[in-house]
């Protein structure tokens, strides 16, 4: 009986830590589950916002498309987060780094997102980082798109 003991902590642990994991992924792949897993405890180590990684992850699944796909898609999504956290500084909100990854993804540099929380400081930049993904996303180059933006600001 004294030797069930660390058994059974161990057990705790492990079934807390399944349990600590967003239900959703259940619909993914055991691997997918384990990326997407590792992936969202980096993003809240470093302060970004998990639930884009979760939705990026859940529309793979949605549009059935294959395990490795969705891992690469996640992790870009990943990656545009925490550049969108490098350009906009630790004091950035949920809402503008997530449209600054948007932003980025579209294909602003993080150059001009960096511009962009220096000439607002205390400023939301949740629409003009908006703006900027909306414009270059419908065909307007990403240097004309920052030029307007930057000047607006």
């Amino acid at each position: 009986m004294k030797r069930l003991g660390p058994a059974v902590v161990v057990l705790a642990l492990v079934a807390g830590r399944v349990e600590a994991q967003d239900p959703r992924l259940a619909r993914l792949d055991r691997r997918v589950q384990a990326e997407v897993g590792a992936l969202i405890d980096s993003a809240r180590t470093l302060g970004i916002p998990s639930e884009p990684i979760v939705d990026k992850a859940l529309e793979g699944a949605a549009k059935r498309a294959p395990h490795e796909r969705i891992v690469v898609v996640v992790r870009s999504r990943f990656r545009e987060l925490a550049a969108a956290r490098a350009a906009l500084g630790s004091g950035a909100m949920d809402a503008e780094l997530i449209a600054a990854a948007d932003a980025l993804h579209a294909g602003a540099s993080a150059e001009v997102v960096t511009t962009l929380r220096a000439r607002r400081p205390t400023l939301p930049l949740t629409i003009p980082l908006a703006v900027l993904a909306d414009l270059i996303a419908r065909g307007v180059p990403a240097d004309t798109a920052s030029s307007a933006v930057l000047a607006l600001a």
